[in-house]
C-alpha cells in the first residue's frame, strides 16, 4: 500500500483504508439500509455521527445528499466539493453529535 522505491509514495489503496479507518474505527453501527441500490450505513464515533453511502447503480451530486450540518468526505478522506459525484464509490458525510 506503500511504494517506498523512489521515496515514499502512498498508494490509493493506503488512502482509503485510512480513511476507513478514521471515520469508522470504534463506530457503532446504528443502522444499515438499501433503497433503490442506494446504500447507507448509519454510525456513531467519538462525538459524530455519519452516513456512509454508495450506488451500485447510478449517480447523484454529494450536494444533493448531504445535510445542512453535514461535512462531506471522498473515498480518500479528502473533503468533497458539491460538484463530487457519488455512485460505486463511497463517500462520508460527518457531523457534531
Amino acid at each position: 500500500m506503500i511504494d517506498t522505491r523512489e521515496g515514499i509514495r502512498y498508494r490509493t489503496a493506503f488512502k482509503v483504508y485510512r480513511a476507513m479507518l478514521k471515520h469508522l474505527g470504534g463506530a457503532e453501527q446504528l443502522r444499515y439500509s438499501e433503497t433503490d441500490g442506494w446504500h447507507c450505513l448509519e454510525f456513531i464515533q467519538q462525538g459524530h455521527k455519519g452516513r456512509v453511502l454508495w450506488s451500485e447503480q447510478g449517480q447523484k451530486s454529494v450536494a444533493s445528499l448531504t445535510k445542512p450540518d453535514e461535512a462531506a468526505f471522498d473515498l480518500c478522506g479528502e473533503p468533497a466539493d458539491a460538484d463530487l459525484q457519488v455512485g460505486t464509490d463511497p463517500v462520508y458525510l460527518i457531523r457534531p453529535v
